[in-house]
């Protein structure tokens, strides 16, 4: 007799084993997912994959100090159940000093309780599940509260009822190491995520790697004059030969002496990600001789490690990277779809050209003043496949997304300042998720130059039409955008709601030397979902209706670039020459009145004459009117901004 005629059950109906239902599988594929689509598009699917990957979930707590103290008092209040600690201290501070200190004492307080409720229920009861998500009814224990385990049956169990410690920690601007950081170390022994971009005289790393030896991305970045040696009796006392957890050391415009170094990377057997830029290598080898060269030196010792690196860059401060150590450090680590460098000269672009075009990654972190070096906007013109570009130091030119030549200072040949700008080319990057460039104008705010309401037409149109996939987008702009260093404004001119067409945006920021302040409430109440009423739709359209006579006046200027195209046509002609199209013709057609004050009120018309608020659906993080690192909700920061002006009215009309 069959086995499915003994259950009763026909063969042909017996349900399938299915690879969804195999705990070990689901959590490796989870494991690429980031918070925002666990959150938005795995948990909701069904009861396992919900019990899968909630630990996952960082429980985030935004501790911005440019936020007043009623929002500060309730970032304190959902601390005890953070699992990630976001920590920004802008120039700008709404609390007192007085406020500050008390809010600092409350944060150690709190994560000293954490640390001490980790500490005190490390052995946790929890009810083990089976592959379907069913919870069954027996009870075991485990050694670490807050996450599952696994073993030979499959998921292990779920924990019950317990605070996660600290998973994480990211503490950027203006903040002091020792007197902000150095008290939370006795608490951060559950991190396993450590990010300071602050100022510091001194860092002890042997310190701070003692205090959390759960450390595996360790990322220190700008003004730390020193970093302290690994080489100390107590360091070495207290670790022995146990190696460091560390997955990923990034260390960007540090002094680190390299015998320390060596020392690190000897003891982080598992290290996939080493990126050591613009630091300060001092000329002692591990065994204390001099040595003739340093950088090589250390490419030696690593090399002889034979780490599992999947990304590597190195870059002493204050020298340019040439094409022989590039080479060198590519033997170490062969180039993936990833690709860091301090700087993109030309030399470093003909190494890369001379591998398979596959990068979809792309980070630069010089601070490069562009001039007319051309050399960042021909790769993005020739790298189709690139996703992520992160250059948010390295200075790009406006102008080279003006492509029918209609800015004032674009067409600087008449100025007899610089050489012409040559054909103008469009990314080959379509596909792009992620952008943060630092925008520059050829005119400096010289008076004779275009106004940011122009510029930013250009840019903001562009970036929409050029690259519709865009997730993040952080463009830095500086305070000669405007003309004569007036302070760049986000108003309706602009073109700002240009990017409403990047449905898939989930970070916005736009930050500068300057607050982009408005100058009316409708400069930004398209923004909110109750700015689409009638009456405010209504106030748009009279604003709408005052740039008829400017709209005409572009409309009956020629287009430089037109011209320079027929020129060309009949060139072609002549000499009996097919040229190549420069885009296609759909992005063309798309691109017809990029600059031009036509194209932002043919995209107010349109949002107007929709119902709801169909755009930016994804949208979580925004930063326009404040310069915080991680933003904050689209409607917390216009109504912060509506709040100003509404108290500038109220001085101005008491």
């Amino acid at each position: 007799m069959m086995a499915s005629d003994i259950s009763g059950i026909p063969e042909t109906l017996a349900p399938r084993p299915s690879p969804l239902n195999i705990p070990e599988l689901l959590h490796r594929i989870f494991y690429f997912f980031d918070d925002f689509e666990l959150t938005r598009h795995v948990l909701p699917v069904c009861r396992l994959w919900f019990l899968l990957n909630q630990h996952l979930i960082a429980r985030e707590a935004h501790f911005d100090e440019a936020q007043p103290p009623e929002e500060l008092e309730r970032v304190l209040l959902g601390l005890p159940w953070a699992t990630r600690l976001c920590w920004s201290g802008g120039v700008i501070k709404r609390a007192t000093r007085t406020q500050q200190r008390r809010y600092r004492r409350q944060m150690t307080a709190i994560l000293k309780d954490k640390y001490d409720d980790f500490m005190d229920n490390r052995f946790l009861k929890f009810r083990p599940v089976t592959g379907n998500g069913k919870v069954v009814g027996s009870h075991q224990y485990i050694g670490e509260g807050g996450f599952y385990t696994y073993g030979s049956g499959g998921l292990d169990g779920l924990i019950q009822g317990s605070k996660a410690p600290l998973r994480e920690l990211l503490v950027y601007g203006n903040i002091v190491y020792e007197a902000r950081v150095i008290p939370l170390l006795p608490f951060l022994s559950t991190l396993r995520r450590l990010e300071l971009r602050i100022e510091s005289s001194y860092l002890d790393l042997a310190a701070l790697l003692t205090e959390a030896p759960s450390l595996e991305v360790l990322v220190i970045q700008g003004n730390t004059s020193l970093i302290g040696d690994l080489g100390s009796k107590h360091f070495k006392r207290h670790r022995g030969d146990q190696p460091l957890l560390l997955r990923s050391i990034i260390f960007e415009e540090v002094r680190y002496p390299q015998a320390s170094v060596e020392i690190m990377v000897a003891m982080t057997p598992h290290l996939r990600e080493l990126v050591l830029c613009a630091i300060t290598l001092s000329n002692f080898s591990w065994s204390g001789s001099v040595a003739q060269n340093v950088p090589l030196q250390l490419l030696d010792h690593i090399q002889s490690l034979s780490l599992p690196l999947e990304k590597f860059h190195i870059s002493p401060r204050g020298e340019t990277m040439t094409a022989e150590f590039l080479s060198r450090q590519l033997e170490i680590c062969p180039l993936k779809d990833e690709f860091f460098t301090y700087d993109l000269t030309a030399s470093i672009v003909q190494v890369l050209q001379q591998l398979p075009n596959f990068i979809t990654t792309l980070e630069i972190a010089a601070a490069a003043q562009c001039g007319l070096d051309d050399t960042l906007h021909n790769y993005l013109c020739s790298s189709p496949h690139l996703l992520h570009l992160r250059a948010p130091k390295m200075e790009y030119q406006v102008n080279r997304m003006d492509f029918h030549r209609r800015l004032a200072d674009t067409n600087i040949t008449k100025f007899g300042r610089y050489p012409a700008l040559g054909q103008p080319q469009v990314w080959a990057c379509s596909n792009l998720q992620t952008l943060h460039l630092k925008i520059y104008s050829l005119s400096e705010g010289a008076s004779w130059g275009p106004n940011f309401n122009e510029q930013g037409r250009v840019m903001f149109g562009y970036i929409s039409r050029v690259t519709p996939r865009l997730r993040d987008l952080y463009l830095n702009l500086p305070q000669y955008l405007a003309s004569c260093h007036t302070p760049p404004r986000l108003c309706l001119k602009s073109g700002l709601c240009l990017l409403t067409r990047l449905t898939r945006l989930e970070r916005l920021r736009v930050a500068g030397d300057l607050t982009r302040q408005v100058e009316v409430p409708e400069d930004i109440e398209w923004m909110l979902q109750s700015g689409h009423s009638l009456d405010m739709r209504e106030r748009r359209r009279v604003i709408v209706a005052g740039w008829d006579a400017q709209i005409e006046e572009e409309a009956r200027k020629p287009d430089i670039q037109q011209v320079e195209l027929q020129q060309q046509q009949e060139d072609a002609k002549r000499q009996q020459q097919q040229e190549p199209p420069v885009i296609s013709s759909e992005l063309a057609e798309q691109l017809q009145n990029l600059g031009r004050l036509v194209d932002v009120k043919e995209m107010i018309e349109e949002m107007d004459s929709k119902e709801g608020f169909p755009y930016w659906s994804e949208l979580r993080r925004v930063s326009l009117f404040s310069d915080s690192e991680f933003g904050f909700s689209i409607e917390r920061e216009c109504q912060k901004e509506l709040a100003r002006l509404a108290l500038a009215s109220t001085e101005t009309n008491p």
